[in-house]
């Protein structure tokens, strides 16, 4: 009988199984990866674009000098006028708010922010003894599975003024 060196077909067989096995696991978890990644990405630069509408809506209603709000085509309109030739619109809607700025009755300058998910924003103006405030609210739609309830956020600003500064009394 004689010995021979070397691997049988089927020895051959299972190493490239083997092989292919492992290089098809590897694939779906750098796809799994990309995925989380591009979610993660997208989560935070939404976040960012939140705060920057925030403190967009913060200043600009702090230098206003008249505030309307009012519903119009299933949106939420913030109008801000500073003079006779300035005034700053807001509009939102579902997953986007879009901010408008017009010097004598011209656009000068769109910005849109798109809010997170599957979130919506809407304007509030509160007229009170100490003068007008505006309520920016974010409202998150919950899973359609889950039974939880809205979150809210809600951001608020004096018309003409900073209020940070101004003590409370209660």
């Amino acid at each position: 009988m004689t010995r021979r060196s070397g691997i049988t077909l089927i020895e051959l067989l299972v190493v490239i199984t083997t092989s292919m096995l492992i290089v098809g696991l590897a694939a779906g978890m750098v796809h799994v990866l990309l995925r989380a990644h591009r979610t993660t990405e997208d989560h935070l630069v939404r976040s960012v674009t939140v705060r920057r509408l925030c403190e967009a809506v913060r200043k600009e209603v702090w230098a206003a000098n008249a505030a309307n709000c009012a519903e119009v085509e299933n949106a939420s309109r913030l109008e801000l006028k500073f003079d006779a030739n300035r005034r700053v619109e807001f509009r939102a809607s579902d997953q986007a708010v879009i901010r408008t700025d017009y010097q004598a009755g011209r656009a000068l300058l769109r910005e849109k922010y798109l809010l997170p998910g599957k979130s919506r924003a809407r304007f509030e103006v509160v007229t009170g003894t100490n003068g007008s405030t505006v309520r920016l609210v974010i409202e998150n739609r919950p899973d359609p599975l889950a039974e939880t309830a809205w979150k809210k956020m809600h951001v608020e600003a004096a018309v003409g003024r900073d209020l940070r500064f101004v003590p409370r009394v209660e």
